[in-house]
């Protein structure tokens, strides 16, 4: 994924410098965005002469609906129906809030900021680094909602809020924002989701519900689902857990969380699926990386299972030998799991590892696995 953190308003009330437009060129490129013609649509508003509102909005929305990847939420990828790929640099925080600053009663601005920010939010989705989460929290609390408030700027403050551990601002946020827009599926969403973490099972369970009824994308209404097969394992409803769980992951399989959540639904059910599921995790991910066998590794540790763990990984390590960055993490792995049952064993799957080159110096940690080089850190003072 590429990740970026946002800078934080430094250009909050700066002049920007983008090509000004007029009318009839903002007319031209919605016409060719009709055509699928986008990367000609960005050149025709960028040959313009002046910064106004709409030329903001509509460049901001052209990128943020139309580009084929981004990078740092500054340099856009678009093309044309048929056409070439080409790369377009635009940082849509400075353009909108540059158009802010020139026209500081036009609501339009605030909300097409706060519709960036859920698109970022979309993308990094509980990915995001707290960093992130913490700006733009403060970026809408501070200098949209006095101004401005809408839904979107709700839902912003809402699911930060929630990704920051503020479940009851959280709560008040997305509930306002559904006030405002009852058919917004994703803040029904991030909403049983805050539930969830308040414990508040059934109506976690009826907000899931309502998400997923509302969802257009796979995305959405897997992690609906998902929140809906916790909220039925909390209750001790296995059978709708179960069904909800493998709904969720049919419709987006391989996502971290939901294949995640079903392999621990597997391992504490004793499901004869829990093996092919742990596969199934890590080939979904990135292979080489060893967060994601520690995962694994957690799951099998808190059910009591670690010797059903050291049989599947003994095997695929057979099956990626030669594969060095999976040998390295599953000799790492299994070195874990005989730490406490066969200490020599565990120093000799560990001191292979290391001679891999897996090394704490190597890891880069990340807000979902924090702890992963502090982990190997502490293994290899064993051996």
């Amino acid at each position: 994924m590429k990740t970026a953190l946002i800078t934080f308003i430094t250009c909050l009330f700066t002049t920007f410098t983008f090509a000004q437009t007029d009318a009839q060129k903002i007319e031209d490129a919605k016409a060719l965005i009709t055509q699928k013609k986008y990367a000609s649509a960005f050149e025709t508003l960028s040959s313009s002469n002046d910064l106004s509102p709409e030329l903001a909005i509509t460049l901001a929305k052209l990128v943020t609906e139309h580009s084929l990847s981004v990078s740092r939420y500054q340099s856009w990828e678009m093309m044309d129906a048929g056409g070439s790929i080409k790369l377009f640099d635009l940082n849509v925080e400075g353009l909108l809030f540059g158009a802010i600053g020139k026209w500081p009663a036009d609501c339009r601005l605030y909300e097409e900021q706060c519709r960036f920010y859920s698109f970022v939010l979309n993308n990094e989705g509980q990915y995001g680094s707290m960093a992130l989460l913490t700006a733009l929290n403060k970026s809408v609390d501070q200098y949209i909602q006095p101004k401005c408030p809408s839904y979107v700027s709700d839902y912003v403050l809402g699911y930060t809020s929630l990704e920051l551990g503020q479940l009851d601002n959280a709560i008040e946020y997305l509930k306002k924002s559904i006030a405002l827009n009852a058919g917004f599926a994703k803040a029904h969403l991030q909403l049983s989701r805050a539930y969830l973490k308040q414990k508040n099972m059934a109506s976690a369970l009826a907000t899931s519900r309502k998400a997923a009824e509302l969802a257009v994308a796979n995305k959405e209404r897997s992690g609906a689902l998902l929140v809906a097969a916790q909220a039925y394992e909390a209750m001790n409803d296995k059978a709708n857990a179960l069904k909800n769980y493998i709904t969720a992951d049919s419709l987006k399989h391989g996502d971290f969380f939901v294949l995640k959540s079903l392999l621990n639904f597997y391992v504490k059910t004793n499901n004869n699926k829990a093996a092919e599921t742990v596969n199934a995790f890590l080939t979904s991910q990135d292979r080489g990386k060893l967060s994601y066998y520690l995962d694994v590794y957690d799951i099998y540790a808190a059910n009591g299972r670690l010797a059903d763990l050291a049989m599947i990984y003994q095997k695929r390590l057979a099956d990626f030998k030669g594969t060095k960055s999976v040998e390295a993490c599953l000799n790492f792995a299994l070195g874990k799991i005989y730490q406490t049952t066969n200490a020599d064993l565990s120093k000799q799957y560990l001191r292979t590892a290391k001679g891999m080159g897996l090394e704490a110096k190597n890891i880069t940690d990340t807000r979902t696995h924090p702890n992963t080089s502090k982990i190997v850190t502490e293994a290899y003072t064993a051996i």
